[in-house]
């Protein structure tokens, strides 16, 4: 049994993971697992939350779990993938949202505008759609919810930073829906290394904990 603290650090990275996932996943079929993209985004409005439990439950993050078990065992894990590929572009697009979420939360003016559009988008689920923050599907994965999403991604964080090149299937990747799917776990990717950074992480120490993050993962799946 993992200790708290590897825990804690193990769930951020499971959701990175699991939003990379639903991306790749997008950009190729135009769909996605709505379990595992409920749970990440459901993240995105958890403005307040007390322990880590109340952002990203366990059973929520198989997904996320399976993958961050693959990444972090190594070669062998690559070796024994059916298709090693798509395990590659997970961790490759993972790594870009980690670049990307470490420049965000190193620019205080845009960061702090992301967390004031965090807070209304908040508000207003508190508001007009309560079943958000009990991980309702239907409330979850509502239009307006992805398109308020992708649009706080699309108005503030594309403007700012260069922009991260989603391969796909091209027929896929000219679906408006289909963007603002992408756009809106994009945002969930960044809540999730975010949390992941206000645990006291860093991306420099990241390999060093490979062992007990594989480890801790795979006690999850």
């Amino acid at each position: 049994m993992a200790d708290i603290k590897t825990e804690q650090e193990t769930r951020a990275l499971a959701a990175l993971y699991q939003c990379c996932a639903q991306i790749t996943r997008v950009a190729n079929t135009g769909f996605w697992d709505e379990n595992a993209a409920a749970a990440v985004i459901r993240a995105v409005g958890i403005t307040d939350p007390k322990t880590v439990n109340d952002i990203y439950t366990a059973d929520s993050l198989k997904v996320g779990f399976g993958l961050t078990a693959k990444i972090f065992s190594g070669s062998s894990a690559f070796r024994r993938e059916q298709d090693p590929l798509e395990l590659l572009e997970t961790m490759s697009l993972g790594n870009k949202i980690m670049g990307l979420s470490a420049a965000l939360t190193s620019r205080d003016k845009v960061y702090n505008e992301l967390s004031r559009l965090i807070d209304t988008f908040h508000d207003r689920m508190v508001a007009e759609n309560p079943g958000f923050f009990n991980g309702e599907k239907p409330a979850v994965l509502r239009y307006d919810v992805i398109k308020e999403c992708a649009t706080i991604y699309q108005s503030l964080i594309s403007p700012n930073f260069p922009r991260l090149m989603i391969p796909g299937v091209p027929a896929c990747l000219s679906v408006n829906e289909n963007q603002d799917k992408i756009r809106a776990l994009l945002l969930a990717a960044i809540r999730a290394y975010v949390l992941w950074e206000q645990l006291g992480y860093s991306r420099l120490l990241l390999w060093f904990h490979r062992g007990r993050i594989a480890r801790c993962a795979s006690e999850h799946i």
